[in-house]
């Protein structure tokens, strides 16, 4: 379908409706009070400006959304349950090597690159830096790619409505040709009836990857912190580090800050909007056209599992040396501005060919014309009657209705299934 400071704020929080606010219809209130580990949000703190925002002439404010704060027993509690899965413990005892043959590839791309003198975007030494350093990390099969994707609703975007999750781990696979990715979409309980579609494409339930998972804010917001223990805090053994993936990270971690989600004070991270940037500049850098670039085939994108998934396919291109061969991805390429001029110039220097080589038969043809136009009746064909109000109107809606079935993307709607809580869905998701 956004580096930042870890710190939460509360302006762009995410949380359940503070006491006294009217309750979402699809909140369920009994699940919680069966357990201990009940939230807690900060207080509402915006109540006494009722009165202020109800004058003439002011615009009412957006509701204040507290913070999801997730109990540290409650954190400590999923986090240690999900390391101790038979999956991650067997992840833990796996070695990844260290494999020169990457290495001496990436080598021989970098010294070979004369793209790297020419296109001012890579002739910077912090960005080859930063883009040799990527590659060698991703494609040398020696680095977890974590990666997340949120949506928001787009009437309110401090209102998460879906979270998508896709991680690679070389471990048990650093040699496949077709690696295995880990996708999770997960639809949040009480925003469920926030649907986009005016503004944003809605493909909320056109997941990729099998079935989506509905779980409340902060169930949620307590699995994905113990994926982020796991793979960002938990130092690994063998050293194998863990990038955080996003194309346009920085938005993504004021998401997940949003939600109550801690991230480590430093961690590796991976944009790969600033990769793409390194090709196409700061214009057309979305991920559709990144993804349309490269090649990449893919569906129902502004789907938040989807997203997460393209974006982690799309960095694994990006930091493949034979992929920016050969999409030209090192190669400087002229702004949208200079095309625009270079074609424009060509067309009127092709038109002015195309009118003087033509000029000899528009003579000849205007003797034929006016021979002809001697020879035809003076009398002209009838015009068709002026429409009715009711016609044109009667047009109108068949054209909006065929537009319509146009931007309907025709696919099989992905299963959903309602996780109760953050233990459920470690066991569900993980159990192969």
């Amino acid at each position: 379908m956004m580096s930042h400071e870890t710190s939460n704020k509360q302006d762009l929080g995410i949380s359940s409706s503070p006491k006294g606010r009217k309750k979402n219809k699809h909140h369920d209130n009994t699940h919680h009070s069966k357990h201990p580990h009940h939230h807690h949000t900060n207080e509402d703190r915006d109540k006494h400006h009722g009165s202020e925002h109800g004058k003439k002439g002011k615009l009412p404010k957006r509701p204040h959304i507290p913070i999801l704060e997730i109990r540290q027993e409650y954190r400590h509690y999923v986090s240690t349950h999900l390391q101790n899965l038979p999956k991650f413990k067997t992840l833990d005892e796996t070695v990844c090597w260290n494999l020169p043959v990457y290495d001496y590839i990436i080598d021989q791309y970098a010294e070979n690159n004369s793209n790297f003198r020419t296109n001012p975007r890579l002739a910077n030494p912090e960005a080859q830096k930063q883009l040799i350093e990527s590659m060698r990390n991703v494609y040398g099969r020696k680095s977890i790619l974590f990666c997340v994707d949120v949506e928001a609703w787009e009437f309110n975007t401090r209102i998460v409505t879906e979270i998508g999750i896709a991680i690679y781990d070389p471990r048990e696979q650093q040699m496949a040709m077709m690696p295995t990715i880990q996708q999770i979409h997960i639809r949040i309980k009480e925003n469920i009836d926030k649907i986009n579609g005016k503004f944003v494409p809605n493909h909320a339930n056109n997941f990729n990857g099998g079935v989506s998972y509905v779980m409340t804010k902060y169930e949620a917001a307590s699995f994905i912190q113990s994926l982020v223990d796991y793979y960002l805090h938990k130092p690994k053994p063998h050293n194998v580090p863990s990038y955080f993936v996003g194309h346009d990270v920085s938005g993504d971690i004021k998401w997940l800050n949003a939600l109550g989600v801690k991230l480590p004070t430093h961690f590796l991270r991976l944009d790969t909007a600033q990769l793409f940037r390194f090709s196409r500049g700061k214009s057309g850098i979305s991920l559709k056209n990144a993804l349309n670039v490269v090649q990449i085939p893919h569906a129902f994108l502004h789907n938040a599992g989807n997203d997460a998934y393209y974006t982690l396919v799309l960095a694994m291109t990006l930091c493949d040396p034979q992929c920016r061969v050969r999409f030209n991805l090192d190669v400087m390429d002229p702004s949208p501005a200079k095309q625009e001029d270079k074609s424009k110039e060509e067309g009127d220097s092709t038109k002015d060919e195309d009118g003087k080589e033509q000029s000899s038969d528009l003579s000849n043809e205007d003797e034929d014309s006016k021979m002809d136009i001697e020879d035809s009746n003076d009398t002209k064909p009838a015009e068709d009657p002026k429409p009715s109000p009711a016609a044109i109107k009667k047009e109108r809606s068949k054209r909006r209705l065929e537009k319509k079935k146009k931007n309907i993307a025709v696919a099989n709607t992905a299963d959903c299934i309602e996780l109760y809580t953050a233990i459920e869905a470690t066991l569900t998701i993980f159990k192969h």
